[in-house]
């Protein structure tokens, strides 16, 4: 997949009703064109970070060679207008404890979620 010339980033997000996991208050709220905006103090967001993005490589120009946050680095692409979210609709699974893979694992094993293969 080839970027908008426009853009220096796309990440991908998930829908925070769909999460059977304890995920917050969300992170995103997307415009009709998929341009994110964060959530402010108080707000409930519709959409949290699903865990990948596609980034040309400046995106990271002007950053120090250290561990820095991805959260610093889409607050700036968020500014200059340079990033978008695309919204995922399939299954997907939150992953931050030991339980959220057990729930998981269930899920799939039962076929909660529907077929599997």
């Amino acid at each position: 997949m080839a970027l908008h010339p426009d853009l220096d980033a796309v990440i991908l997000v998930h829908r925070t009703f769909q999460v059977q996991a304890d995920i917050g208050f969300g992170d995103f709220f997307l415009d009709s064109w998929g341009k994110p905006r964060r959530r402010r103090e108080r707000e409930i967001a519709p959409y949290i970070y699903a865990g990948i993005t596609l980034a040309r490589k400046n995106l990271f120009d002007g950053f120090p060679r250290r561990t820095v946050s991805m959260n610093e680095i889409w607050d700036r692409a968020i500014a200059a207008n340079k990033i978008a979210a695309v919204v995922h609709d399939g299954l997907w699974f939150h992953m931050t404890r030991p339980d959220d893979l057990h729930e998981a694992e269930y899920a799939l094993n039962a076929q909660l979620t529907g077929p599997t293969t």
